[in-house]
């Protein structure tokens, strides 16, 4: 028996849905109407699919589309490294932009609208490419395998799972379904089903845009259309190039704007991904996966009746596309099941295929095409077999779908869902998320501009190099302490998997947290997920009638908690009592017009001049969580490259520097010597009281720089390059019009590339042949030391490894244990020993004595030069 695709015959729609006239019995019969209803019934189905989707399942769900979206249109939120790079277009996230523009004119971005809007805007795409699926079996198979095509499509576990998600590949998968209607080389043309591979066209440009490695899939059907095609000149000319040029052209426009410099971004994604295997950086698989797991999971148990409907339908133009794709992205080190998402469907096409086989005959070997068609069966007639393969299908995927969508991998979802609703009632200060980066979302689930910060984990060029994310899993208590020490104040909630919690219990006593939020469902092998806060950093907010009555008290003294401290009035009577925990209380004399600091939890820090330094300064401070990026800011004029580094961390990149000194509340001065003077006295007019300034200029005095800025509230501090490790060993003297609490500011933000220490400026050039100078004294000693190991019969690159890190390990033994370095040398040299030996022929060589003269030395040149 045949089943067969009649012509419409009074029926509505360009479907052709009824397989048997106006009349007969229809097993969906729901589906053997109108596009139009067709659509209804899809999108009433995705709209509750998309509700009961409340789990995580990639990172790019968020920080991809929804994270630069809300950024877009809010003005806050988190581009990763990959929009450093330019690998990703702004077509995508656009999209979601327009939705969210809307919430906000409308006032609907409230946490649970725009938790659930996006997905629900999907639901929309993903019940197009269902009636696509369905108009697109019709056309090839007839009604009867259209409507089980749709079957197959809305039962499948994955699709249900991932395709109402925000993913770029949910709406190629869109896309791909609804060009392949279109293309005339897929099927053929026919009254009831035009084509128009103009509109097909389009759609390919459309999909590649979005993705652009959905050119593995047009590059196969538009080789297939040009072998067929009779005019092959009048194709490619007049159709391929002009509509390929014109979605080219306006995704590079668009890009040219939200970049703000021209970015071509398919060229930018071929070379990272696949001529330089930039995604193996997130892991790999063997070649075959895709063949032997990944697709087979997609699947699932509709794997064997797709294979079914592949050898029987004999339609090799869909089966050898779907061949082609897998292969293809084989040859990738990195897959995910996402990738091969768009040939999914027309996998389920072949399931509907096999399904109205059984349904017309009970025989799995009962042949289908488009000729012919044999009216459907009645519910009460399928067959043994056919009620067993639905039941089993059924019983298969929609536990594994519900399980999927509902438990697995929630509960960062869930975390954030409470945080939004936290922050949303005023109660979230800042947030610190100890877990594998990109873990949860994040500012487009939040919903509200307050400091976060993530574990970094965006690739290194150096290979081997661990991320902080690595580093933290490795010694999540040794990573939270050396955190810990750079807080100017402790974030009011850290987010953690359950098994670090364990491993940071006593790290989370110490810092009074508390727990939150416990027990929500994740990947993590304990099942949980924790939200933690600190009692202290909720409790240290300032009242509003607390502000007003200090701006109104007249009196010379008044009492108040020790806490507030940081939220005083810049004026103050001269004495203030501070109150503490238990009563206690300090008295403290100060100046009736004093400046105090500016408040720890809202300053910014902006740095003129973008070099080297000023990039140490700012990684550790951002790495060491004493600000989060957005709370820094510097100005790059023509550099793109030190644009780029900048912004690859989160940092605010001006034009001009007026706006960064405009933005800041401590203005580093990371400029060479030479032009420091011209720097600071062309943004004199914008400096005042109210600002910090540092300089970090070897010999500028501060006299000079107080003179040409017209400000006393000066600060020199004098790091070495170390910092550029986290390492540097900094001096800071405090000029006239500088408070200490200015000074602890200060040493708060170099704190984070190493240590800081408080000196008198005229110390300064002994401090530069000291420290300045000392690393490369170091690096020599290190250096003759590897000579000493390969004469001695050491392979170079061991010799150089133990010599670096004898030299770390010995500074690190003098740093920590206080004891002079004299008495550790005792220690590690015995009678008659090799030691002694050793430091034997140093000291006939005046080992010690060459040190010493070179720091003189160099002190001395630094004086020569400061007065020059």
């Amino acid at each position: 028996m045949e089943i067969r695709k009649r012509k419409k015959a009074g029926g509505d729609g360009d479907g052709g849905a009824s397989a048997n006239g106006g009349g007969d019995p229809d097993s969906f019969s729901v589906l053997s109407r109108s596009p139009r209803r067709i659509f209804l019934f899809c999108l009433a189905f995705r709209v509750v699919n998309a509700l009961l989707i409340q789990t995580y399942f990639n990172p790019d769900e968020h920080w991809q589309s929804l994270e630069v979206a809300h950024r877009t249109v809010f003005g806050y939120g988190y581009l990763t490294w990959e929009w450093k790079r330019g690998i990703r277009s702004y077509f995508h996230p656009m999209v979601f932009a327009f939705l969210y523009k809307f919430l906000q004119v409308t006032g609907l971005d409230t946490p649970y609208i725009m938790i659930k809007a996006p997905r629900l805007m999907q639901s929309i795409f993903s019940a197009i490419g269902d009636l696509y699926l369905y108009k697109l079996s019709d056309a090839l198979y007839g009604g009867n395998v259209a409507s089980w095509s749709l079957f197959c499509q809305m039962s499948n576990w994955f699709i249900f799972f991932c395709l109402n998600r925000t993913f770029s590949n949910c709406l190629e998968t869109v896309l791909t379904i609804m060009g392949l209607y279109y293309w005339p080389c897929i099927r053929d043309s026919s009254t009831d089903y035009p084509v128009n591979r103009k509109w097909g066209l389009v759609i390919a440009a459309l999909a590649c845009a979005i993705r652009p490695t959905s050119a593995i899939i047009w590059l196969y059907v538009g080789m297939l259309e040009l072998f067929l095609t009779r005019n092959k000149v009048k194709f490619i000319m007049l159709e391929v190039i002009p509509i390929g040029s014109l979605v080219l052209g306006f995704t590079c426009l668009l890009d040219r704007l939200m970049y703000g410099s021209w970015v071509i971004v398919p060229l930018n994604f071929l070379k990272f991904n696949f001529l330089s295997s930039g995604g193996d950086y997130y892991g790999t698989h063997p070649w075959h996966w895709y063949f032997t797991q990944g697709f087979l999971v997609m699947l699932f148990t509709f794997t064997p009746f797709s294979i079914t409907g592949i050898f029987n339908s004999k339609n090799q133009k869909l089966s050898v596309l779907i061949l082609w794709v897998l292969a293809i992205y084989s040859v990738l080190g990195h897959k995910e099941f996402r990738f091969v998402l768009p040939v999914l469907p027309i996998a389920l096409i072949f399931s509907g295929y096999a399904f109205a086989q059984m349904e017309v005959s009970g025989s799995s070997s009962t042949s289908v095409t488009k000729k012919k068609q044999v009216p459907r069966q009645n519910h009460a007639k399928w067959s043994p077999k056919l009620r067993l393969s639905v039941v089993f299908l059924l019983a298969t995927n929609i536990p594994m779908a519900l399980y999927m969508s509902l438990f697995h991998q929630r509960g960062t979802e869930d975390a954030m869902n409470y945080l939004s609703d936290e922050a949303y009632k005023g109660r979230v200060k800042s947030i610190l998320f100890l877990m594998p980066c990109h873990s949860t979302p994040y500012y487009s689930t939040l919903h509200r501009n307050i400091p976060m910060q993530f574990l970094d984990c965006t690739p290194s060029e150096e290979k081997g190099q661990l991320d902080e994310s690595d580093r933290f899993l490795v010694n999540p208590l040794g990573f939270a302490s050396e955190l810990a020490r750079n807080w100017s104040e402790p974030p009011s909630h850290i987010v953690l998997f359950a098994p670090e919690e364990t491993k940071l219990r006593d790290f989370m006593i110490q810092h009074s947290f508390k727990e939150a939020k416990k027990n929500l469902l994740d990947q993590n092998s304990s099942g949980s997920l924790l939200v933690s806060t600190s009692s202290m950093a909720s409790s240290d907010v300032l009242p509003r009638f607390f502000s007003v009555f200090l701006s109104q008290y007249n009196s010379n003294s008044f009492l108040i908690p020790r806490s507030y401290y940081d939220h005083l009035p810049r004026r103050l009577p001269k004495t203030v009592i501070l109150m503490g925990n238990g009563g206690r209380t300090w008295k403290v004399a100060m100046k009736s017009k004093r400046i105090l600091p500016i408040p720890a939890e809202s300053f910014k820090v902006g740095f003129i001049g973008a070099g080297k330094m000023a990039e140490s300064i700012a990684r550790g401070v951002v790495a060491s969580g004493v600000l989060p990026p957005n709370r820094i800011s510097t100005a790059v004029h023509s550099n793109l490259n030190r644009r780029d580094v900048f912004e690859s961390f989160g940092v605010n990149v001006f034009s001009t520097s007026e706006e960064v000194v405009k933005e800041s509340d401590v203005v580093i001065f990371s400029v060479k010597p030479q032009v420091v003077k011209k720097a600071v006295t062309e943004l004199r007019s914008k400096l005042s009281k109210s600002k910090i300034l540092v300089s970090v200029a070897a010999g500028i005095k501060l006299t000079d720089l107080q003179e040409w800025s017209g400000q006393d509230r000066f600060i020199r501090v004098m790091p070495n390059t170390p910092a550029a490790v986290g390492e540097a060993a900094s001096v800071m003297s405090l000029g006239t019009g500088a408070t200490e609490e200015d000074g602890a500011i200060v040493a708060k933000l170099f704190g984070a590339v190493g240590k800081i220490l408080k000196a008198d400026e005229k110390m300064f050039d002994a401090v530069t042949g000291l420290s300045g100078s000392g690393p490369a004294y170091i690096f020599l000693a290190i250096e003759a030391l590897a000579d000493g190991g390969v004469a001695a019969g050491l392979p170079r690159e061991l010799a150089l490894s133990l010599a670096s890190q004898t030299v770390l390990g010995a500074a690190t033994m003098v740093s920590k244990t206080g004891k002079h370095p004299g008495v550790l040398k005792d220690d590690v040299t015995s009678p008659g020993g090799t030691t002694i030996a050793g430091v034997h022929e140093l000291e006939k060589g005046s080992f010690r004595a060459t040190l010493m003269n070179a720091v003189v030395a160099a002190a001395k040149r630094s004086r020569e030069l400061s007065q020059s």
